[in-house]
């Protein structure tokens, strides 16, 4: 219970108890560098599946991590070609599962950056 009960006074004076003027709430434009730290797993098992995949299929990919968490962080700059290749519909099948993709990238999205990452092979 707290000296003199300080903390039962405050559940009765909740807005002296509470700071009302906003300032602890979550800020949700994390700075890019914050942003990648808090979803770097996810990021990077995301990256892995699209080289395990190239790996697996001797699919050359100039494409670098940095590049593929740009995709994610701003995929409305990427604007998707009319027919995607399966390869790439595959790979996108394969990371589309992961939460932080599937929130913030669309297939069109993908595709758009493997057009130019991945090519036709």
């Amino acid at each position: 219970m707290g000296i003199n009960d300080e903390y039962s006074r405050d559940a009765y004076n909740y807005d002296l108890a509470y700071d009302s003027d906003g300032s602890d709430e979550f800020d949700p434009e994390l700075h890019p560098e914050d942003w990648q730290d808090m979803y770097s797993q996810e990021l990077l098992d995301g990256w892995m599946i699209i080289r395990g995949y190239s790996d697996e299929h001797y699919l050359r990919i100039p494409a670098t991590f940095p590049d593929f968490v740009n995709l994610v962080l701003e995929p409305q700059e990427w604007h998707t070609c009319d027919n995607p290749h399966f390869t790439w519909q595959i790979m996108w099948g394969m990371i589309s599962d992961l939460p932080i993709i599937s929130e913030r990238v669309q297939a069109v999205n993908f595709y758009a950056w493997a057009e130019k990452y991945i090519g036709y092979f």
